[in-house]
């Protein structure tokens, strides 16, 4: 029951992502109980010419290096359809890792 729930509400918001021109990634490192780094992900969209947030999921990373923490954002987009010319916003908590010449930069280089 319960992944029919998630597999329907993935959809939904698949074919949301899919039907916006562009998106914005809204970004945070954080831990876990067990300390392993993570990376939660939303993207903002736009939904019948609404603003729209939506939580994508929260990633196991290995560090929290700009490289890392970009890599993983190019394989969720990638993984949700999303080609890096359709970001046109960063959203992050302005840590030098996301800013300046971090994930910032990085995102720069492949549209």
């Amino acid at each position: 029951m319960e992944e029919a729930i998630a597999m329907t509400i993935t959809s939904t918001i698949d074919d949301r992502i899919a039907n916006s021109k562009c998106v914005g990634v809204i970004v945070d490192e954080t831990t876990n109980i067990t300390v392993e780094k993570m990376l939660i992900t939303y993207l903002a969209l736009q939904h019948k010419g609404e603003p729209e947030t939506v939580f994508i999921g929260n990633y196991l990373i290995p560090s929290g290096t700009a490289e890392c923490i970009t890599t993983k954002i190019k394989d969720v987009l990638s993984g949700r359809g999303v080609a890096t010319a359709r970001v046109v916003g960063l959203g992050s908590d302005g840590a030098n890792v996301m800013n300046g010449t971090g994930c910032a930069r990085c995102l720069q280089g492949c549209a």
